[in-house]
């Protein structure tokens, strides 16, 4: 039997099989030892096989990217909570949004890396943006453009966090510093109060409070300056009309 045909009658396998597949070797082995002939082995057929449903790496990092993305704002929406400023808004998604990706390991560099256009993305940032537009008042132009330094900035947070607990940490030997393991976990679930407060769903190992605390403090700070910037455009504006 060709590959093809191999491909083609092995029972389960599905494009949205090898993006399902996909996903769970980044999370499990990493996003560099991603490979064609790996995801194909995973299934138990030829590496040839696997093109039938996808015409290359480059196209399976896309449509993981996209799947990701899909899956992130369905995560956002069903967990998003109104808050009293655009600040503590911004903010408040903003843990959501890091709470995803430290739920799933690797998804910062490839969703940092590969921006696919389409309806899932754009989904994306209309969860970010639609409270700060419809109960907060915020221009939406203004809105997206915060919302994308936010979620560029979450990236950025999550791999220098993640490099540091992966890598930093074994070499040093901290004394009392939380796993790679226990970090994700306690990041995955970390929120923000009312007032803009890191919390912690359970007693903080050395080093976890102040990792949650550090991020709400950037993001509220980038948050600000983002606002304050948009308020004297508008003040500009209304000034020369």
């Amino acid at each position: 039997m060709s590959a093809r045909a191999a491909a083609s009658t092995t029972p389960g396998l599905s494009t949205a099989a090898v993006i399902a597949k996909a996903i769970e070797l980044i999370e499990t082995t990493g996003l560099e030892a991603l490979s064609m002939r790996r995801v194909a082995e995973a299934f138990g057929i030829q590496a040839a096989s696997i093109y039938w449903w996808v015409t290359s790496k480059d196209c399976l990092l896309d449509l993981v990217a996209d799947e990701l993305t899909r899956q992130a704002a369905q995560y956002l929406a069903a967990r998003k909570r109104p808050c009293g400023t655009p600040a503590l808004q911004l903010t408040h998604l903003a843990y959501l949004y890091r709470g995803f990706l430290y739920a799933h390991p690797q998804s910062e560099l490839l969703l940092a890396s590969r921006l696919v256009a389409g309806p899932h993305r754009a989904r994306l940032v209309g969860v970010f943006i639609e409270d700060l537009v419809s109960t907060h008042g915020v221009p939406a132009a203004q809105a997206t453009a915060a919302a994308a330094a936010v979620r560029s900035l979450v990236h950025g947070c999550v791999i220098e966090q993640h490099a540091r607990h992966a890598v930093i940490v074994p070499a040093t030997g901290q004394a009392g510093e939380a796993s790679l393991g226990e970090f994700q976990q306690a990041m995955a679930t970390a929120t923000v109060d009312a007032t803009g407060q890191a919390r912690l769903s359970g007693p903080p190992a050395t080093g976890l409070l102040a990792a949650s605390t550090d991020v709400a403090v950037a993001v509220q700070a980038m948050i600000t300056g983002l606002l304050s910037v948009a308020d004297q455009a508008d003040r500009a504006e209304q000034a020369v009309s």
